[in-house]
């Protein structure tokens, strides 16, 4: 779930793998583009909206003491096309500056989860 002071954001979610000694390892990504309703200036209001990223493919075999890490941003650039935060109906070639966008992302186990596939 999230919500964003912006016409449009990008969220990015990341799994990594987090070793005994602390090293994090990229596993597989994510983003998804958010675009408030035509006529309104901000994404989600009080309430946020449901969001759900779709990460890529990944096998892992943990070992004892392993961790996962959910990453999740709204910035990726130079690795994700940059997003100004502006009018989505602006193609992307004609927007020259941006603005900063206060964005929210629920964490608490009712609004937000991560759903993994577990094969024994």
């Amino acid at each position: 779930r999230a919500a964003a002071a912006a016409r449009s954001i990008d969220l990015l979610g990341r799994l990594c793998l987090v070793s005994r000694r602390g090293v994090s390892i990229n596993l597989c990504e994510g983003k998804v583009r958010l675009q408030a309703a035509p006529g309104e200036s901000a994404i989600g209001g009080d309430d946020g909206v449901d969001v759900l990223i779709e990460m890529g493919s990944v096998a892992v075999d943990f070992e004892a003491g392993t961790r996962i890490r959910l990453h999740v941003c709204s910035a990726a650039h130079p690795r994700w096309m940059r997003n100004l935060c502006g009018d989505p109906q602006v193609p992307l070639a004609y927007q020259t500056c941006g603005d900063a966008a206060k964005v929210t992302v629920w964490t608490d186990n009712s609004r937000s989860q991560l759903v993994l596939p577990v094969v024994q």
